[in-house]
């Protein structure tokens, strides 16, 4: 009892995942970490810090302790650091050098958005999962993917967002794959796939007709959702959640506060912001949701389980301000569902205009 109180989680809640969850004692376990008394979301234990600009193999997919009540991390290399509290599950680590901006979601994710104090353009981000040993079957059943991936063919290089779908037995052999683009009906590609094994240092080794060809980590929250990180050797970043509907579109009066930033597809990535959206109305007929942006009034529509369920879609040029159109870019948008980030995507294939935006909500507590 002592152990559920420091969690702040619920006897009836552990008795119902360890229903559901009976030989995967790892999300139990994360779930009775000791939990920050100003975030009942950021846990004591060892996050699992996922790189994707890093080419350091030893920083690139590295392990972090995190000692919530001491607000201290301790790296893989003994070294430790302090951090500040920003509110709203926000926190800074500044050494003199570098400026670490650290986000805790709603799911128990952490997002580290990261940037030089004496040139602020050279930025990068980190994504953290609770370290999880976790058996290969949780990857059965079929996934959106969003992919952040060097184009190949551009005649300008740089970088193109992909959405995608995947299906994985409970042995980790992937047994469909399929590409994406807007709202074009996916295409299929042809095997042979890629298979997934455990991986000896924590979480999982994806390969190619034998050959090891990146890491991927899986985290479940006691909720039972889950998502997947995953960087290859090649650069791609790709992210994914089990593929499910959304259901009814964000109510009316809703007031939704995020911190966000966005990869380029020239490499860069633009400054953290925080932005404020309210609901405006509900379209039962469309499945969608009109919305305004606070910090200039800017007004667009998602529609929801669009263009298949799960994700969200916006039109192209179909935002207005002020009452008189203006244009926007067209986006398909993943929610990383009962994990409190959205993932928005450019919907094309050449670098110029692409981009991968990043959006935390701000957890209530």
């Amino acid at each position: 009892m002592a152990a559920l109180a420091r969690a702040q989680i619920a006897l009836a809640d552990v008795s119902a995942a360890v229903a559901e969850n009976p030989s995967v004692p790892a999300v139990i376990q994360t779930a009775l970490k000791p939990v920050a008394e100003d975030c009942s979301w950021l846990r004591s234990g060892r996050y699992r810090m996922i790189n994707p600009n890093e080419t350091d193999p030893a920083w690139r997919t590295h392990v972090l302790e995190v000692d919530a009540a001491a607000k201290r991390i301790k790296l893989f290399d003994n070294s430790t650091a302090d951090y500040t509290s920003d509110g709203g599950c926000g926190y800074s680590i500044n050494d003199g050098t570098t400026l670490d901006r650290i986000m805790v979601s709603s799911g128990g994710l952490v997002v580290v958005f990261s940037q030089e104090l004496a040139t602020p353009t050279n930025r990068w981000i980190t994504v953290g999962l609770p370290e999880q040993t976790l058996p290969l079957a949780e990857f059965a059943g079929t996934w959106h993917l969003a992919g952040w991936d060097p184009a190949s063919g551009a005649t300008t290089p740089g970088f193109v967002a992909q959405t995608g779908e995947a299906t994985i037995d409970d042995q980790g052999r992937i047994t469909a794959l399929s590409g994406c683009v807007g709202t074009a009906a996916c295409i299929a590609d042809t095997g042979p796939f890629p298979t997934l094994a455990v991986h000896a240092q924590g979480g999982f080794t994806i390969s190619e007709g034998g050959t090891a060809i990146g890491r991927v980590f899986l985290y479940k929250a006691l909720s039972g959702r889950k998502v997947l990180v995953m960087l290859t050797d090649d650069g791609q970043f790709i992210v994914g959640v089990p593929k499910a509907a959304i259901g009814a579109p964000t109510a009316t009066g809703t007031v939704s506060s995020i911190r966000q930033f966005q990869l380029n597809g020239n490499g860069s990535i633009l400054p953290l912001t925080e932005q404020t959206y309210t609901f405006l109305s509900v379209d039962q007929a469309t499945n969608s949701a009109t919305r305004q942006r606070m910090s200039d009034g800017l007004i667009d529509t998602l529609r929801y389980d669009h263009p298949r369920p799960g994700l969200r879609y916006r039109a192209p040029n179909s935002c207005s301000l002020n009452n008189v159109a203006a244009n926007c870019a067209e986006i398909v948008q993943l929610p990383l569902q009962g994990m409190g980030i959205v993932l928005s995507l450019s919907v094309g294939t050449t670098p110029t205009n692409a981009f991968f935006n990043v959006s935390v909500i701000k957890p209530a507590s």
